[in-house]
């Protein structure tokens, strides 16, 4: 078997046009994967963090519901939107929609402010909707907070299915998982 040998001019040329390519590839930028059809998807997971309230007793005025995202640096998109959706309860919590407000980091290190495109709900599925615009770049934690009416009339966990969305008509959300409320009745906590 003849090994063939290249001139050494070529191997020169190879060895650069390789070394341009390493230098030129960043492996920490991930592209948002797309479906043919135009669909977009993330790359990973966002990280449910945590739901909670900031008062959890019946009937409480001027609670405030915190829900935290993380999105890390592998997300390949930015989070286009988050939906809330209520799990069905003997109460549903009735929330002011014009008053949800999002900003980067958790409840107890703000960080930046966050501009909302959009908070709507739908009540045929206990949905509310969240649109960031712009959307939130990948490497950070994000943070919703949400004002109900006041809080539920009866003690027990609420639950909220928590679904994120790359930006775009045709992004295929990812479940994150449940978001839990415990709120109390007089007495039950301790």
């Amino acid at each position: 078997m003849k090994i063939p040998f290249l001139p050494l001019k070529q191997i020169e040329s190879l060895y650069k046009l390789a070394l341009i390519a390493i230098l030129t590839f960043d492996a920490s930028v991930s592209l948002a994967g797309q479906f043919p059809d135009g669909r977009i998807f993330f790359e990973s997971s966002p990280t449910l963090v945590n739901f909670s309230a900031t008062f959890q007793s019946v009937r409480a005025w001027g609670a405030k519901y915190y829900l935290t995202i993380a999105l890390p640096p592998s997300l390949g998109a930015p989070l286009g939107k988050v939906t809330i959706q209520q799990q069905p309860n003997i109460q549903t919590i009735a929330f002011l929609l014009d008053q949800t407000f999002a900003f980067l980091g958790d409840r107890n290190q703000r960080g930046e402010k966050l501009t909302l495109k959009s908070t709507t709900f739908d009540p045929n599925t206990q949905t509310i909707t969240v649109i960031f615009d712009p959307p939130v770049p990948p490497g950070n934690t994000v943070s919703i907070g949400l004002k109900p009416l006041q809080n539920p009339d009866y003690g027990g966990v609420y639950q909220f299915g928590i679904t994120a969305y790359p930006p775009g008509e045709n992004s295929l959300g990812l479940y994150l998982g449940a978001g839990r409320l415990t709120i109390y009745d007089a007495g039950d906590r301790w």
